[in-house]
């Protein structure tokens, strides 16, 4: 670039973007993606580039249709099937170049993609091009550009690629006339095959709430007061999964009136001692009616969602009923004869359990069935927190299987691995995840996993109180024990 030009260019920069801003679908973007941009910003400047951004697009609409590649319409039947196929499917992730996985942009700041030939299924009718194309996925430092279609028997899409050689040189307005340029901050792309739709379910860091809200095999909300969510308590709105029923009952007593005379605080054998009158009296009654007639509402507090699988569908079913009822059972022994007993006082505090099944795999279950126990802790004093346990049972043998021994992985190589995935973009953190400190042993990593064929996913604390293994993230809501889950694709996983 011309020396002149240079002491020129941040002052042909800023007015062409003002030119043009809301006209061109300008967008934002990071200083690194203007940086990668400079080279093909316009070179000269006179008070006709400066004025007339609209005449130095239009140049170059006209100098990239003149040299587009051949174009390659779709035949009628591979229109139908993209169409079909983009009208009925969410395709959030796309596998190319060997598994190099790509990930849906649905917020945050995206480029605008000029590709080399027009577009065989789409048109941008702002610009008149078939060439013009919104960013849709990001691989990391790449970007793929338009929807994906379908032709010659592959799927395709656009993936940005290097600056054409000409461009910012004088050879360009030899050919394209001057003023010449794109003017937005646009990348250049080329057409790429689709390895794969999904081949990852997921990818990168969730928020552990959202996750189990948005990828779960049911078919309605449920809505119970309790841990971050909620849920329905009426059983008459507790829904179905594909593979599961799910299911409410009351832990202890029911809500209701109880007498103070009958009630107690810590010990059944210390029934309407001086505290429990205490109460009765704070709360207006006379010593005659506490003794007698005086009646306190409680509520019982304990929360419980069990999950029954249907014998009928999913393989297992009966082992895993048994497992899942063990627990149960211990839980509710557990509740019954303190947690769930009336007081005139909420000061015992509460236990949740949970179950909670994934859905990791848009496919039939066949090879691995998750499961996610969920609990909540209250011991009534300032100590309160969630905590889960996971089981994962191969369907093929009916037997709980942990993944380390699956899939013979070795647990020291999984620390940098967990890091670089936790900061991949994701629904929860489109623009990726800013982790500032982490804390976690080897063993910890293969405590808390589900898998999947295709996914391993761990499970970290954003929270150091809470456990001896943390993940902090910087753009996490703050002092919230938020729970995270880091998933990697598997074939990075067993990679040794």
């Amino acid at each position: 670039m011309h020396k002149k030009n240079i002491q020129l260019f941040a002052l042909s920069y800023f007015v062409a973007i003002i030119s043009l801003t809301g006209f061109y679908f300008f967008q934002d973007d990071t200083s690194e993606k203007v940086e990668e941009t400079t080279e093909f910003f316009i070179e000269r400047t006179t008070t006709t580039t400066l004025g007339n951004p609209e005449l130095a697009f239009e140049n170059f609409k006209n100098y990239w249709n003149d040299n587009l590649k051949e174009e390659r319409p779709l035949s009628e039947s591979d229109f139908s099937k993209t169409r079909e196929f983009l009208n009925n499917n969410h395709v959030f992730y796309i596998s190319i170049k060997e598994r190099e996985t790509c990930i849906k942009r649905t917020r945050g700041t995206v480029t605008t993609g000029v590709i080399d030939e027009n577009h065989p299924y789409e048109y941008n009718n702002w610009t008149n091009t078939g060439w013009w194309m919104p960013e849709t996925y990001s691989c990391g430092e790449e970007r793929l550009y338009g929807n994906p279609f379908f032709q010659d028997g592959n799927w395709w899409i656009f993936k940005s690629t290097d600056y054409p050689e000409e461009l910012g040189t004088d050879g360009l307005y030899k050919k394209c006339g001057y003023p010449c340029s794109p003017v937005s901050m646009v990348r250049f792309a080329t057409r790429v095959k689709i390895d794969d739709f999904a081949r990852n379910s997921h990818l990168g860091l969730y928020s552990f709430y959202d996750f189990i809200e948005i990828d779960k095999y049911i078919t309605r909300d449920i809505t119970v007061e309790g841990f971050h969510y909620t849920y329905v308590v009426d059983k008459a709105k507790l829904p179905e999964g594909e593979y599961f029923t799910l299911y409410t009952q009351t832990v202890g007593k029911e809500s209701g009136s109880y007498y103070y005379k009958e009630a107690w605080f810590d010990h059944p054998k210390f029934v309407y001692d001086d505290l429990i009158q205490h109460w009765c009296l704070e709360d207006g009654f006379t010593q005659e009616e506490c003794d007698n007639t005086a009646t306190y509402e409680w509520v019982n507090p304990n929360i419980f969602i069990g999950v029954e699988f249907k014998k009928d569908v999913i393989s297992c079913a009966v082992e895993m009923n048994q497992f899942i009822n063990e627990i149960n059972e211990g839980y509710f022994e557990f509740v019954e004869g303190y947690y769930g007993e009336p007081s005139p006082r909420l000061i015992r505090g509460r236990q949740d359990l949970k179950w909670v099944i994934p859905k990791l795999t848009n496919e039939v279950p066949t090879d691995y069935m998750n499961i996610i126990e969920l609990r909540y802790d209250d011991g009534g004093g300032t100590l309160k927190y969630p905590y889960l346990r996971t089981y994962t049972f191969d369907l093929s043998t009916c037997e709980q299987v942990e993944m380390e021994y699956a899939w013979n992985v070795n647990p020291a190589t999984m620390e940098g691995r967990v890091l670089k995935y936790a900061e991949f973009p994701s629904t929860s953190f489109p623009d990726g995840a800013e982790i500032v400190d982490y804390k976690f042993d080897e063993d910890y990593l293969f405590e808390h996993v589900l898998f999947t064929k295709d996914t391993f996913y761990t499970i970290l604390w954003d929270c150091r109180l809470c456990t001896d293994n943390y993940l902090l993230v910087s753009n996490a809501p703050e002092n919230q024990a938020n729970p995270y889950l880091v998933a990697i694709p598997m074939y990075v996983v067993g990679n040794e």
